[in-house]
């Protein structure tokens, strides 16, 4: 999982997210847990917003993570829905 990667691919791609996160692009992200709630397998989900799949797949692509085959992706589309 990420903790087993080298501290400083962490630290490189947590700043990643960071700076998704502060350029308005990064909606949320985070782990899926096992279903005890407790171990984590190393799966996860990045939701950002871009306007084409292909504009997501770019940005996926820069993750360090990926960059370094770390680990790998799938864009998906996605809908919120907003209920007011």
């Amino acid at each position: 999982g990420f903790w087993k990667i080298r501290d400083g691919k962490k630290q490189e791609a947590l700043q990643f997210q960071v700076s998704l996160e502060e350029k308005g692009i990064m909606f949320g992200a985070g782990p899926f847990w096992e279903d005890n709630e407790i171990d984590w397998a190393g799966e996860g989900m990045v939701i950002i917003r871009a306007n084409s799949l292909s504009e997501a797949k770019e940005i996926a692509a820069t993750d360090p993570m990926h960059k370094s085959g770390a680990r790998s992706f799938t864009v998906r589309p996605w809908l919120l829905n907003e209920v007011r």
